[in-house]
C-alpha cells in the first residue's frame, strides 16, 4: 500500500523533559550562584537534548483497510483488518486508550496519548463500528507508554504461537456455541443411518479431506464411517497423476462415475461432504446424486467462503442446494489467521473442521446411549482381541467399509 494511504501516529514522552527543565530553572532561580547555575544549565540542556534528540516511536499505522498496532518496543503488536473488528472506542480521559473488540471475541487495548489523532483517523474509515459507550478492558499485555527515556529498549518479537492459539481457541468456542444444536440434529441422522445398517460415506475436496481422515476407520471411531478419496483413481492408474495432484479432478463431473465405481455403495447409506467453498463441480454432482436418490446429504463448508464462491457446476448450483443440513467451519475469508509483516500466514478452517468432526462423533456416541444401544466403536490394534472385535463390526457390511 502506498504511503499516501497511511496515517502514521507516533509518540514521544514529554514528562521527563518537562521535569528536567523545571528542575534546571529551579536550580538557577533558588541557588543564585555559579554551582547552581551550572547544575541548572545541565538539567535544562538535558531536557532539550531529550526533547530534540529522542526519536518519536510509532504507536499506530492507520490504513484505509486495516490498522497496525505497535508495542512499546516498536514491534508489531497486532495487525487488524477492519472487517475483523466488531466494535471499537477511544477513552480520551484518564488512560487515553484505544479499545478494539474483534468478531472472534478477542479484545485489544492499547494506551497512548495520541488518541485524538487516532480517533479522527478511525472515524474516517470505520465510524460505523464505534461503540456508544467507552468500554475499557485491561490485560497483562497492555502497557502504559510512560517509560525511562534513557532506558535501552530491548527487542521483542511477536509471539506468533500465542496469537494463533488465541485465535483458534476463540474460533473453536464459537463453533461449539453456534453449531451445538445442529451437531445434535446431524448426530441423530447419522445414528439413524447406522442403526439401519447404513454406512456414513465421507468425502472431502482438497485439504477438506482432513475431516475424512479424522473419522475414517480409526481407534475410538465408529466402524460405519467410510472415506472416499479421489487418490484411488491415481493409485489404480485410472486417471492421470497430474490431474489428481493439481486438483483438476474436482473441476469435472466426468470423473464421478469412475470414482463411485471403486466402492461398494448401498441405498441405506448417507454422505457427509466437506468443501470450504462448496462449489467444485465434482462435489456438487456427488451431492446431487445422493439427494436425487433420497439419501441424506450433510455438508460441511466455511460459510464466509461459500457465500463469495461462484457456482462452477453446469446447473448453476452449489453444495448447500442439495444438502439436508450443513455445518460451518467458522473461519474467515480468505482463510488467513495472522499477518506478520507483509506475510499472511496460518489457516484455521481445517483445525475447526476436525474439532467439529470429533464433537459430531461424541454426539453420535451419546445418541446410541440414549437409545439404549451399543455404539460400534473400533478398538486400538494395541489392545488384545481388537482384531476380532473390529472385524465383527465391519464384517456385517460385507466390504462396504474398509
Amino acid at each position: 500500500m502506498a504511503n499516501t494511504d497511511k496515517i502514521e501516529i507516533s509518540y514521544k514522552p514529554t514528562f521527563p523533559q518537562i521535569i528536567m527543565t523545571i528542575v534546571g530553572i529551579a536550580c538557577i532561580v533558588f541557588f543564585r550562584n555559579i554551582p547552581g547555575f551550572l547544575l541548572g544549565a545541565f538539567f535544562v540542556a538535558a531536557g532539550l537534548l531529550v526533547q530534540f534528540g529522542l526519536k518519536d516511536y510509532k504507536v499506530f499505522d492507520v490504513y484505509s483497510d486495516h490498522i497496525v498496532v505497535y508495542d512499546d518496543h516498536g514491534n508489531i503488536m497486532i495487525d487488524i483488518d477492519y472487517h475483523d473488528i466488531a466494535e471499537w472506542n477511544i477513552n480520551k480521559t484518564k488512560s487515553y486508550s484505544l479499545y478494539i473488540k474483534l468478531i472472534d471475541g478477542r479484545e485489544i487495548t492499547r494506551e497512548s496519548f495520541q488518541v485524538a489523532k487516532l480517533n479522527k483517523a478511525l472515524n474516517r474509515y470505520i465510524a460505523d463500528k464505534e461503540t456508544q459507550a467507552v468500554r475499557m478492558k485491561r490485560s497483562r499485555e497492555t502497557k502504559l507508554v510512560f517509560r525511562n527515556p534513557f532506558k535501552r529498549r530491548k527487542g521483542s518479537k511477536m509471539d506468533v504461537k500465542k496469537e494463533y492459539f488465541a485465535l483458534v481457541k476463540a474460533s473453536i468456542n464459537d463453533a461449539y456455541l453456534e453449531e451445538s444444536s445442529d451437531l445434535k440434529k446431524v448426530a441423530n441422522i447419522i445414528c439413524d443411518t447406522m442403526v439401519n445398517k447404513g454406512v456414513v460415506q465421507l468425502f472431502g475436496s482438497k485439504h477438506a479431506n482432513e475431516f475424512v481422515n479424522e473419522l475414517n476407520f480409526r481407534a475410538g471411531g465408529l466402524a460405519p464411517y467410510h472415506g472416499m478419496n479421489v487418490s484411488i483413481l491415481d493409485e489404480k492408474g485410472l486417471v492421470d497423476h497430474d490431474i489428481i495432484e493439481s486438483n483438476a479432478v474436482y473441476d469435472d463431473t466426468k470423473y464421478l462415475d469412475l470414482l463411485l465405481s471403486q466402492y461398494k455403495l448401498d441405498d441405506r447409506d448417507m454422505i457427509i461432504i466437506v468443501s470450504q467453498y462448496g462449489n467444485e463441480p465434482l462435489v456438487v454432482e456427488l451431492a446431487k446424486r445422493y439427494h436425487d436418490n433420497g439419501q441424506k446429504v450433510i455438508a460441511v463448508v466455511n460459510m464466509k467462503s461459500y457465500e463469495v464462491a461462484l457456482a462452477k457446476h453446469e446447473s448453476g448450483k452449489k453444495l448447500l442446494d442439495y444438502a439436508d443440513m450443513s455445518l460451518d467451519m467458522g473461519a474467515s475469508e480468505p482463510d488467513v489467521a495472522l499477518k506478520i509483516g507483509d506475510y499472511r500466514i496460518g489457516q484455521t478452517s481445517s483445525t475447526i473442521a476436525n474439532v467439529i468432526a470429533q464433537m459430531l462423533t461424541g454426539e453420535v456416541y451419546n445418541c446410541f446411549i440414549e437409545r439404549g444401544l451399543e455404539a460400534p466403536v473400533l478398538l486400538s490394534a494395541n489392545i488384545k482381541g481388537a482384531d476380532v472385535h473390529n472385524n465383527a463390526l465391519t464384517d456385517v457390511y460385507e466390504g462396504r467399509v474398509r
